[in-house]
């Protein structure tokens, strides 16, 4: 290892870092870095694999074992937990995403060009790979979404999704299993819990109140208030 000022403790830990500067690797293999070209500066990895292949990215803090592991490129990033803000769901080292809060074990795990976004608990947003200005918070929020932008997911498994690729933009979900079955609905507002739980790819829907469903699942522009009510 090279560079200036930095604090490398643990097997191979910095070992690539060439150039970079003020950083702080402890663990085995933490900022291991990417061949010769690692020369991010101003970063914090404390765990085994934490920011292995970090290579240009700075000024991020990464803790927990194989926390951004993948990620490479990013700056001003935040990573604490088992995995969290890994990066692609192979070994490779593609990630480039930047200006993120990632907690919790697995949150933003196939992250790849994410910006700007906050995932907070349990494997929240765990497939989504460029799901760029998204707040999610609550065990598995936004779990299935891949590529939507600019959600807003509260609550438990909030805009969880069925199933692995789910696209949804511009949602506001907030309640326990708010909008769970959305698939590719965009601009809904759904508030409490089970709110529009049935909702696949119906857009620019409101439904408020305990389980409240709306007529269609698939259908635009619907509206339902009340509880257990569509």
């Amino acid at each position: 290892a090279g560079g200036d000022d930095n604090i490398f403790l643990g097997q191979d830990a910095g070992k690539c870092y060439q150039a970079g500067e003020f950083n702080i690797a402890i663990g085995t293999q933490a900022l291991c870095g990417k061949g010769s070209d690692s020369t991010g500066w101003c970063n914090i990895a404390i765990g085994h694999l934490a920011g292995a292949n970090n290579c240009t990215g700075s000024r991020s803090i990464m803790m927990g074992h194989r926390a951004m592991l993948c990620h490479r490129t990013g700056y001003f990033n935040v990573a604490m937990g088992e995995c969290a803000g890994r990066g692609s769901h192979t070994n490779s080292d593609g990630g480039t995403g930047s200006y993120n809060f990632f907690l919790g074990r697995y949150s933003g795990y196939e992250h790849t060009t994410t910006n700007h976004a906050v995932y907070i608990g349990d494997l929240v947003g765990r497939h989504g790979t460029t799901t760029s200005c998204s707040v999610m918070i609550g065990g598995k929020a936004g779990y299935n979404n891949t590529t939507g932008n600019n959600n807003i997911l509260i609550g438990f498994e909030a805009g969880c999704g069925v199933t692995d690729g789910t696209v949804m933009s511009e949602n506001i979900m907030i309640g326990a299993l708010s909008g769970i079955s959305n698939l590719t609905g965009d601009r809904n507002v759904f508030l409490g819990h089970s709110a529009g739980n049935t909702n696949t790819s119906g857009c620019c829907n409101v439904a408020i109140g305990y389980n409240v469903e709306l007529p269609s699942a698939s259908s635009n522009n619907q509206m339902a208030i009340g509880s257990d009510t569509s």
